[in-house]
C-alpha cells in the first residue's frame, strides 16, 4: 500500500437529457496509485446519493477502512457526457473535462479488468497525453486525426465502465 494514500469521493454525473442521478464512488490512490474503487466481486460498487456514501466504506475491505475515516465532501466530478461533448464540438476544455474523465475511466476499466480495443487505447492515451498539457482541443485534432473515431473511443469506454456498476 502506498503510504500516501487517501479515500476520495468522486461524482459521476451524466447529462441532463439521461434523467439519471449522480453516482457516487470511494476510491483511494496515492502519487503512484491509480484510482482504485470499492468494488464486489467485479462490480463497482456506487451509491446515488452522497449522503449513503459511508455504506461504500461499510463494503470496503481492510486495504480502505485502514486509511481513516469518510471524506466529508466530493474531491472531483466526473461527466462523461460534459468530456465527450468537448472533445466532439470545443476547441478548447478551460476546466478539464476531457482529461479528467479519460485519466478516471481508464483507471476504472483497469480496476474491472476491462480490455480496450487497440485502436481505442491508442486513441485514449494520445488525446490524454495531449490534454496533460494544453487546454487545447482544437490543436490536437489540426494533425488530421479524426474526432469521431477519439469520441467513439470515449463513449466506448464509458459503456464498459458503466455496466460494472453495482449501485447499492
Amino acid at each position: 500500500m502506498d503510504e500516501n494514500e487517501k479515500l476520495y469521493i468522486i461524482e459521476l454525473s451524466y447529462s441532463d437529457s439521461m434523467n439519471r442521478e449522480p453516482l457516487y464512488l470511494l476510491t483511494r490512490a496515492g502519487l503512484s496509485a491509480v484510482d482504485r474503487p470499492v468494488m464486489r466481486l467485479s462490480s463497482i460498487l456506487a451509491v446515488n446519493q452522497f449522503t449513503r456514501t459511508a455504506e461504500l466504506l461499510e463494503h470496503s475491505g481492510p486495504e480502505f477502512q485502514s486509511l481513516g475515516s469518510l471524506p466529508t465532501d466530493v474531491h472531483s466530478s466526473v461527466s462523461a457526457a460534459d468530456a465527450i461533448n468537448v472533445a466532439r464540438d470545443c476547441d478548447d476544455d478551460p476546466t478539464g473535462h476531457v482529461i479528467r474523465y479519460i485519466n478516471f475511466y481508464l483507471d476504472l476499466a483497469i480496476a474491472v479488468e476491462q480490455v480496450l480495443p487497440p485502436k481505442y487505447k491508442k486513441a485514449l492515451w494520445d488525446l490524454a497525453d495531449h490534454m496533460t498539457f494544453t487546454s487545447s482541443v482544437a490543436d490536437f485534432f489540426i494533425e488530421g486525426r479524426s474526432r469521431t473515431t477519439y469520441v467513439n473511443a470515449m463513449i466506448w469506454l464509458y459503456g464498459a465502465v458503466d455496466i460494472k456498476i453495482d449501485i447499492l
